[in-house]
């Protein structure tokens, strides 16, 4: 059994914390054959064999931690690809023209006999943000749109439901890109931000608690990995760590866990295997199964390496 990560190319991604090159350093200690793949390397053919241009790697965690201190691309290789292998989708959004090609060459893959971990039809017909705020009883209330004026019944429902704010979030970014803050008692600035948009966006209720954090939970393949708690900097509403949010270990309370079970099993019936679920005030805001990410630090909380107990799933 072969692995092959098919990753953003190296200097798109922060080596000290990415989840993929963590993944895959930490299958390859357990002794798997494991291959990088870089985005534009990757190809496809419809009259030879399978071929695919992948690169051997090397890397050093740090001591006593799960952060790496070093990683190398070593040796460019060609392979044929062989039924059973396993691909990791490990590409980051935006969800574009581009992340469609890239899914279109995965499912060819499958037909082929390779096994892709998250299914690319699993991507493709389940939006992060979108999925979990309309298969979900306790969700966050939410519209999707582009209209102004189409959103009006939906603010003024807010309004007399007590809440004072709105985000709006677009649907193909994420780590928070593009998510903006607008008050109901002044609609000028979100009327503007509606009449700028050229394709449907999300707009919910603004939830005072993710002042207080948002929590973070991975599941793979039905089963609960982990989950820490993601607080925003002081003034600030975006819980990513990536822009200078903070992280602790925390649990879950028990309907938590359930709704991200429930959740995950239905996204799993659907090829979706590794899914990080973002829950803000005890509801479901999105499902991330494009390239879940934040392995390394629900790892660094736990002090488990949550890679390993993924791969013991997968053999």
């Amino acid at each position: 059994m072969r692995h092959f990560f098919l990753i953003n190319q190296i200097s798109k991604l922060n080596i000290k914390k990415d989840s993929s090159l963590f993944m895959a350093l930490s299958f390859q200690n357990e002794g798997e054959e494991v291959y990088l793949v870089l985005e534009n390397d990757f190809a496809i053919t419809n009259n030879l064999l399978a071929e695919v241009t992948a690169y051997t790697f090397s890397g050093i965690f740090k001591e006593d931690s799960f952060y790496l201190s070093a990683f190398v691309l070593e040796k460019k290789v060609i392979l044929t690809m062989k039924s059973g292998d396993i691909w990791h989708m490990r590409l980051d959004p935006p969800f574009d023209e581009t992340y469609l090609a890239y899914l279109w060459q995965l499912q060819i893959l499958e037909q082929q006999g390779a096994r892709v971990l998250n299914s690319p039809r699993s991507i493709l017909q389940n939006n992060e943000k979108i999925f979990p705020c309309f298969n979900d009883t306790n969700a966050i209330a939410t519209w999707v749109g582009r209209d102004f004026t189409v959103a009006q019944p939906f603010l003024e429902k807010l309004l007399e439901e007590g809440y004072s704010s709105v985000v709006c979030k677009p649907l193909n970014l994420f780590a928070g890109q593009g998510v903006v803050k607008f008050s109901l008692n002044n609609k000028e600035n979100l009327k503007a931000f509606c009449d700028e948009q050229t394709s449907p966006f999300m707009i919910q209720a603004f939830m005072k608690e993710v002042i207080e954090g948002e929590k973070r939970v991975l599941f793979w393949d039905k089963t609960f990995l982990g989950a820490i708690e993601k607080i925003p900097p002081q003034g600030d509403f975006v819980s990513n760590i990536a822009h200078g949010a903070s992280f602790r270990i925390c649990d879950l309370l028990d309907e938590e866990l359930l709704s991200c079970q429930k959740m995950a099993e239905l996204l799993s019936a659907r090829g979706a295997s590794f899914i990080a679920f973002d829950l803000l005030a005890g509801h479901i805001n999105e499902a991330n199964l494009t390239c879940p990410g934040l392995l390394v630090e629900v790892s660094e909380a736990h002090q488990q390496n949550l890679a390993r107990l993924i791969l013991e799933q997968i053999i």
